[in-house]
């Protein structure tokens, strides 16, 4: 027993290796900690600097849409487009018949003026030609009078005062004859003229049918057609075939493809605290996302006052309302068609370094001289405003 003796160099060589590794991990994990807090110096740097030198405001880009109303009742016949079509200038959008000229050929209490006026015309017509007769008659009777006269006077039975008379008296029936002839003429046009319009619009045929009917077949006189006032994509519509459509009820709405001719800009909320930043003479930077940035001018500042969106709104903030500036997109940039949007979200970025070191000044408003602002106050008012600056003295 006296010979045994422990050999303790493994164990020891364990814990030995074991706190070596101990030591690397807690190595690692140093530098790795070390890492993470140098990212966040450098992103709570990055941030700080950002907003020192950068303010940001929310908007959104802003485009003229083209909406077409109905001019009137109506009822779609068809509709000739599809959403996101693209249509030129002339196209037809949708084809449409105006529900007063079928409703009132069904209403028993109303007489088409057309109609009314073609009655009127005929009477008219017929009243001057039942002159005419009555006209010739007389016109007959005239001239044997005359022929008469004139044998008389051949005789020397009597002077020439009567024949004259006589002439006059002819003179003017035939004039009254040629007119009446006329008059039954211009009607007989006009009474024409009217049928072939009523024959056109279709007035008083079966085919003119109520909407919903079986038998929906209009005559192309009645139907009329919606065209696209310039080169446009289809963005939105809200009717089919065989609706109907109230006066002004927005049917379709179109985007012009001139997109300098639709008031193009950008429109940024401005808080009143940060309006002092719109004084920068850089261009302001467009962000539509983070591969994309656009330049822009600022055009006014002060526009008018709208609401903030609530999403958009700071907890922080008690303002609900900002001033609005609205910027000008620089030339010569290319920008995708997808952004030239109404009302797609934007940020807006302005220097203000710049406008700090270098600001442009907004316009100004000297507030003049009121009408009351010389009036003499009340003598109420007057002594007590004396006997305050006396009792100061």
């Amino acid at each position: 027993m006296n010979e045994f003796q422990y050999n303790g160099t493994p164990q020891e060589q364990a814990m030995a290796d074991l706190l070596k590794s101990q030591s690397h991990r807690l190595a690692r994990q140093q530098i790795v900690f070390a890492l993470i807090f140098l990212l966040v110096i450098v992103l709570a740097a990055y941030y700080i600097v950002t907003r020192m030198i950068w303010a940001t405001f929310d908007g959104y880009i802003t485009l003229d849409e083209n909406r077409i109303s109905a001019v009137d009742d109506i009822y779609i016949l068809k509709v000739n487009k599809e959403m996101g079509e693209v249509v030129h200038k002339g196209d037809t959008l949708y084809s449409y018949v105006l529900l007063g000229n079928i409703v009132n050929q069904y209403d028993p209490n109303i007489l088409p003026s057309a109609v009314k006026e073609t009655h009127d015309m005929e009477v008219q017509a017929k009243l001057a030609q039942q002159e005419i007769p009555v006209l010739r008659t007389r016109l007959a009777e005239l001239r044997k009078q005359k022929a008469s006269e004139s044998s008389d006077i051949y005789y020397g039975l009597t002077d020439n005062t009567k024949r004259n008379a006589l002439d006059a008296e002819i003179a003017e029936v035939e004039e009254e004859l040629r007119k009446q002839a006329k008059k039954v003429e211009i009607y007989a046009q006009a009474k024409n003229t009217t049928y072939n319009f009523m024959s056109r619009r279709g007035a008083g045929r079966a085919n003119a049918a109520m909407p919903y009917s079986n038998t929906s077949i209009y005559n192309p006189g009645l139907i009329h057609y919606c065209c696209a006032p310039a080169d446009a994509y289809i963005s939105k519509i809200n009717a089919s075939d065989k609706t109907l459509v109230f006066k002004s009820e927005e049917v379709m709405v179109i985007q012009h493809t001139d997109y300098a001719d639709c008031h193009l800009g950008v429109i940024a909320y401005v808080p009143n605290d940060m309006v002092k930043y719109m004084e920068s003479p850089d261009d302001a930077d467009i962000i539509i996302n983070k591969d994309l940035e656009l330049k822009a001018k600022l055009q006014m500042v002060g526009l008018r006052v709208e609401e903030i969106p609530k999403h958009l709104q700071s907890n922080f903030s008690h303002d609900a309302n900002a001033v609005v500036a609205v910027f000008t997109l620089n030339p010569n940039q290319r920008v995708p068609a997808w952004v030239m949007s109404n009302r797609l979200p934007v940020r807006i970025r302005v220097n203000k370094i710049g406008a700090m070191l270098d600001p442009k000044p907004l316009p100004m408003y000297t507030v003049p001289v009121g009408k009351n602002e010389n009036v003499k106050r009340s003598n109420r008012f007057s002594s007590d405003t004396n006997n305050h600056q006396e009792q100061k003295k």
